[in-house]
């Protein structure tokens, strides 16, 4: 039998939507409809679940399977948006889109500078003027370019694995990569026409 419950119940569950009064004419229709018993401790009301018809075992064994596979979705999607919150807060960590386009900017032009002292360097070494002053300065220079050649590297390496993350989130298209790159506003060594390979050591 279903556990029956009273007024005081219905009126405590429903308050938001229902006086106390409607309840007790909606309980009262009730009792036309045969769902009530009274006995000597006052009126019970309850919905009589026989009218919703018999469910057989092959229903609820139904039901369990979509159960069990609706919670097994919603564990993946739970473990997606623990991946999906790891990448934003390592997105959100690393430097800014503009700060990478000034820092771009200032590396390509100490590389700039840097080849233009090592071709003078090569030039007066070719001519015989080079001397141990101009050997320590190519030293620097070269010294210099590794360090800031290293950085390109990792920078633009932290780039395309967060670039990564995010394309496995998305649902995959031809171009999805050059899309991201645009909204985003980054440039690619290919789009500014740089390479690393132009720098040799």
């Amino acid at each position: 039998m279903n556990r029956p419950f009273g007024t005081t119940d219905l009126a405590r569950k429903f308050k938001q939507d229902f006086s106390r009064s409607q309840i007790n004419k909606a309980l009262e229709n009730l009792m036309k409809k045969e769902l009530a018993q009274t006995n000597e401790k006052g009126s019970i009301y309850w919905v009589d679940q026989r009218v919703f018809g018999e469910v057989s075992d092959a229903i609820v064994k139904d039901l369990s399977v979509k159960v069990e596979k609706l919670s097994s979705e919603i564990s993946e999607l739970i473990a997606r948006k623990q991946d999906i919150a790891v990448s934003l807060r390592q997105a959100h960590s690393e430097p800014k889109t503009c700060n990478l386009d000034t820092l771009t900017e200032q590396l390509q032009n100490q590389i700039k500078s840097h080849k233009d002292k090592v071709n003078a360097m090569e030039q007066a070494a070719a001519s015989g003027k080079s001397g141990k002053g101009g050997q320590q300065n190519s030293e620097t220079i070269v010294t210099e370019a590794k360090f800031y050649r290293k950085m390109w590297k990792d920078r633009r390496a932290i780039v395309e694995d967060i670039i990564d993350q995010i394309v496995d989130q998305k649902p995959k298209t031809k171009d999805i990569r050059n899309e991201l790159y645009e909204d985003i506003g980054i440039d690619s060594d290919k789009s500014v026409n740089v390479s690393l390979n132009d720098i040799r050591l």
